[in-house]
């Protein structure tokens, strides 16, 4: 008979993660870039529907994600494809589509810095439709314009393409519901996909670990031209005016432009994170990124990521 404290302990390796509170809200966004409409998103990830989310706030279905999962050997997306044809997108091979997510405070617009550090949001492909490991998805990379987060500055980057972050401020904390959106070329034959959307973050007190966030959605990859809808676009991102706490208003324009080629010249193969660019594969680890001051982080188990000098 094992003993409470045995229990315990096994209980703890059998579930080592969490449901995250931030999460992919949309896998197809045609809106505005500064205001969610449900009216504008054509799919979902997986599991968004079973918990709700086409009934509550933008913001508010913050158990469809997992924290750790889907790292290293942990798995993630257990279940496997969705049932339910409003979590399948349906993209062009070679077009591209766009995302939106809510940034849940997970931001620094000049109103509220959480202290968290933002070490990259990206999309892959996955090899397997579940039970998806790390080395399922890692080496295939898709093209996005999100664009690198530097951190400490305010600059609507990465995970925080939030322009109305500071707008309606409740209490210098910005407004955790506010949207952001990013976009990505699909870079795969027809044929259905499971796509990782994964950010990895760290908090105050863990300068030297990092967490990722992921969620699993499911895509019919069709012949160019053939889609109902055809390519995705977002609206008003030309024009957008941010509410940040950096002046003029046009930090998101002017850094949206300015990353715009990530998307339009990317090689699939890499994937680029503090400015330089990595090869996906992390010369035979295929954990390792870089960070801002050259020092790297590999997959350590869980959610973890040791840092290697």
């Amino acid at each position: 008979m094992k003993s409470p404290l045995s229990f315990a302990l096994l209980s703890f390796l059998s579930f080592p993660f969490a449901a995250a509170h931030t999460y992919l809200g949309c896998t197809d966004y045609r809106g505005g870039v500064n205001t969610f409409d449900f009216e504008k998103c054509h799919s979902y990830a997986r599991d968004a529907i079973s918990v709700g989310a086409l009934e509550i706030p933008f913001g508010g279905a913050q158990g469809i994600a997992d924290e750790g999962a889907g790292i290293g050997d942990w798995p993630t997306c257990a279940r496997g494809p969705s049932r339910d044809k409003r979590e399948w997108a349906t993209y062009e091979s070679g077009g591209v589509y766009c995302v939106a997510w809510p940034v849940l405070g997970h931001m620094d617009g000049g109103c509220f810095r959480n202290g968290e550090d933002d070490w990259g949001v990206r999309i892959f492909v996955s090899n397997k439709k579940s039970n998806i490991t790390e080395k399922d998805y890692v080496a295939r990379p898709l093209p996005t314009n999100f664009g690198v987060h530097t951190n400490g500055e305010k600059d609507c980057l990465g995970y925080q393409r939030a322009p109305d972050f500071c707008k309606d401020d409740v209490n210098g904390r910005g407004n955790h519901d506010h949207m952001a959106t990013g976009c990505f070329r699909v870079d795969v034959p027809p044929g259905d996909y499971a796509l990782v959307f994964r950010w990895d973050w760290s908090d105050e007190d863990r300068r030297i670990n990092k967490h990722s966030y992921i969620n699993c959605f499911d895509a019919h990859v069709v012949e160019p031209g053939t889609s109902e809808l055809g390519e995705g676009s977002l609206e008003g991102v030309g024009d957008v005016e941010d509410h940040l706490r950096t002046g003029n208003g046009d930090t998101c324009r002017n850094n949206w432009a300015r990353v715009q080629g990530d998307l339009n010249n990317a090689d699939a193969s890499q994937s680029t994170l503090s400015g330089k660019k990595v090869n996906a594969a992390g010369k035979g680890n295929p954990s390792i990124y870089r960070r801002a001051n050259g020092k790297k982080f590999v997959a350590g188990g869980q959610s973890i990521f040791k840092v290697l000098s």
